[in-house]
Formats: C-alpha cells, structure tokens, sequence
C-alpha cells in the first residue's frame, strides 16, 4: 500500500509539472495572438490613414 501511495504522489508531481508547462505554453499562444491581433488592427487603421492621405491627394489633383 505505501509503494502504491508513493507512485500515485510521484505521478501526481509529474502530472503537476506538466499541467504547468501546458499552461504557459496556453498563455504564451493566447499572448502571441493578441499580439497578432493587434498588429492586425493597427496595420488597417494605417491602410485606412494611407488611403484617406490618397484620396485626398487625389482630389486636390497634386
């Protein structure tokens, strides 16, 4: 029963240290998608901006 008490601890601790690397490799992924995301909202508002910039130009005729 001891042996068996102490497997179950040790696979419990293995089972502890990979939940926690799993769960920073999920913040990791979910912080890098934000990122992403809002890389992706910038770079559109900056499309908006250029093409107003050409729009305008345009207009004006320079």
């Amino acid at each position: 029963m001891n042996t068996e008490v102490k497997r179950l601890c040790s696979n419990i601790q293995t089972f502890s240290r990979q939940v926690n690397l799993w769960s920073k490799e999920i913040f990791d992924v979910s912080s890098a998608l934000k990122e992403l995301g809002d890389t992706e909202t910038w770079s559109q508002k900056l499309c908006r901006d250029v093409q107003i910039i050409h729009n305008t130009l345009e207009a004006a005729d320079i």
